[in-house]
């Protein structure tokens, strides 16, 4: 059984996810091509995210260097440009790669690790207090 903490990080983490937007140059990228696209963090949570690390690595399709960022806070609801990549190539066919999932998870591959930012939350807890009475004798 997962206690408080483990159940709060896997929501948490779920909340937290990446897209790939302004998808520049191809709409259906081949062997050769160059493509620019920039890399959102969105967080979905109602908590704030702070000190984001980590590193954008390439996808089995494509071959660029792998750059880290570093995002001293997200708000809650919020999203952030974090990279912006421009000039990379396609290495493989991504068709051929990932058939069944989307495309894009074969062009980027994007590590990170993060602190949630908890002082604002508030855990509710009610508890019944029974009252007995005492005849004396």
């Amino acid at each position: 059984m997962e206690n408080i903490l483990d159940q709060l990080r896997k929501e948490l983490t779920s909340q937290l996810t990446f897209h790939m937007r302004n998808f520049l140059d191809q709409r259906d990228p081949r062997v050769g091509d160059k493509i620019s696209f920039e890399i959102w963090a969105i967080n979905q949570s109602d908590m704030e995210l702070r000190d984001l690390r980590g590193v954008i690595n390439p996808g089995k399709a494509t071959n660029f260097s792998p750059c880290t960022f570093k995002v001293p806070f997200l708000r809650a609801k919020g999203k952030l440009k974090i990279k912006e990549l421009k000039n990379i190539e396609i290495t493989a066919n991504p068709d051929d790669i990932v058939l069944g999932v989307l495309i894009l998870d074969s062009i980027a591959d994007i590590k990170v690790e993060w602190k949630a930012e908890l002082s604002s939350m508030k855990l509710k807890y009610d508890k019944k207090v029974l009252f007995k009475k005492v005849i004396p004798a």
